[in-house]
């Protein structure tokens, strides 16, 4: 998956898991510091991109 994906597709902005170590090799972290509303949003936009 190209960097950046979510966020030029979705609208959704992630992180790369290895920015927490090298265990998160293949990984992508989303913050879930927000309304359910917006979280719920935000998944439905993720799997369009997908």
């Amino acid at each position: 998956m190209r960097p950046n994906l979510f966020l030029s597709e979705a609208g959704v902005a992630t992180v790369a898991g290895t920015s927490f170590g090298a265990i998160g090799e293949g990984y992508v972290r989303f913050s879930y510091a927000n309304s359910t509303e917006n979280i719920l949003e935000a998944l439905d936009r993720i799997a369009k991109v997908l």
